[in-house]
């Protein structure tokens, strides 16, 4: 290992990351990752339910209204 000019009992700093640093950047997106996907699951859930209501809504004739009138 290369040592300091100025002080010889230490190491020189690395120029990349460490082991230790990739490690915990990569659990950290992995955190960032799994809560993104089960925020957008839920989304779509709700996004799928919305849509329902919608859908039963259109063919009973909407909310407020007391059914189709001709």
């Amino acid at each position: 290992m290369p040592t300091s000019a100025t002080n010889p009992g230490r190491r020189a700093p690395t120029a990349g990351l460490t082991l230790v640093e990739t490690l915990v950047a990569l659990a950290i997106l992995a955190v960032i990752l799994f809560s993104a996907g089960f925020v957008v699951h839920w989304l779509f859930v709700i996004a799928a339910i919305v849509a329902l209501i919608w859908l039963i809504s259109l063919f009973t004739g909407g909310f407020g209204r007391s059914g189709a009138r001709l």
